[in-house]
């Protein structure tokens, strides 16, 4: 898993660098393309075709797969003010608690996805300005979403593996 996990990652920030080269790219050709008398400012396009088709991609992608990695590693954002106040073993029922609601939440989110991409590969819908398959956005979510509960199911299967004189 954590090998997966890894990989989506790097996927996830090689997706992101291609955001920020696109955004950039959109930026320069805007300023050079209205640069006022130059020869060359007609020839330059004005501006990168579906910067914002592009951007939002890119932006699911690298937050939903981003996600798997960040519960498997547990640097995701906790608060901890209550947590600190218990006693251990309650500490730790809370969260094997909180990993459950966690498993159960990113598994409906997983389905969910998986429907909503499917009824837009059916109804063939297209994003506003370069005409992306719509579904194509719906790829990340379920991927991301998948790798999240698969992450907070194997933090329950290794608090259960644990023995209770652990607790």
């Amino acid at each position: 898993m954590l090998r997966i996990t890894r990989w989506v990652t790097g996927v996830a920030f090689i997706v992101l660098c291609g955001m920020v080269v696109v955004t950039l790219a959109d930026i320069v050709l805007r300023l050079l393309s209205r640069m006022p008398g130059h020869p060359f400012a007609r020839l330059i396009p004005p501006a990168v075709p579906g910067v914002v088709d592009l951007v939002q991609l890119t932006l699911v992608t690298v937050a939903h797969l981003s996600v798997a990695a960040t519960f498997l590693v547990g640097t995701h954002v906790t608060v901890d003010v209550i947590a600190n106040l218990m006693p251990h073993k309650a500490r730790r029922l809370a969260r094997l608690f909180g990993w459950a609601v966690s498993f159960a939440f990113m598994a409906l989110c997983f389905v969910e996805a998986i429907v909503q991409g499917r009824g837009q590969y059916q109804d063939g819908i297209l994003s506003a300005t370069i005409s992306l398959p719509m579904w194509w956005y719906w790829i990340p979510v379920v991927i991301g979403t998948g790798l999240a509960a698969l992450a907070c199911l194997g933090h329950i299967a290794g608090w259960a593996a644990k023995t209770d004189r652990s607790l």
